[in-house]
């Protein structure tokens, strides 16, 4: 028994049943770039819409506010990355404040995964259980309709 608990086993409470012991963050080959890729296609959409700013591509429209005249939670998004790739701070904000904190916020968590991922910390772990905590089902719909107000007043017509 000893000499499974040193191989990385461990044996549940009232069990004889070995469990692998990987502890609370594994490092996996396969894992271990799955943090700084997802990063690296975060940059590279960045690029692209750099690209599409650059070349004057047609953005995507709007069906529902064409069809109504009233934007969607989402409308100015596409506008809202582009300012991004120009590290136009405050106009992304102003286009979609909801879009920019989501890609701030993603950002974040993908440098913080990474540093999990490479310093063997718990940062990560530490804030998704702070998050647990909070009632996100209540937070988010309230956060898309204050951000739906601020577009209906704020967007040009």
């Amino acid at each position: 028994m000893e000499e499974a608990l040193e191989k990385g086993f461990y044996t549940h409470s009232n069990s004889k049943v070995m469990m692998p012991n990987n502890g609370p963050m594994t490092t996996s080959p396969s894992n271990r770039y799955l943090p700084p890729l997802v990063l690296a296609s975060v940059i590279l959409l960045m690029a692209g819409l750099h690209l599409v700013a650059q070349w004057r591509l047609p953005l995507p429209v709007c069906w529902m506010r064409v069809v109504t005249g009233i934007p969607c939670p989402g409308c100015g998004s596409t506008r809202c990355l582009m300012a991004l790739a120009r590290f136009d701070m405050a106009e992304a904000f102003r286009l979609n404040p909801m879009v920019f904190t989501a890609f701030v916020l993603l950002i974040g968590w993908l440098l913080l995964w990474t540093a999990d991922q490479y310093l063997h910390r718990q940062w990560a772990v530490r804030v998704s259980k702070r998050i647990q905590r909070l009632p996100l089902a209540v937070i988010i719909p309230l956060i898309v309709v204050a951000n739906w107000i601020y577009l209906y007043f704020a967007l040009p017509r």
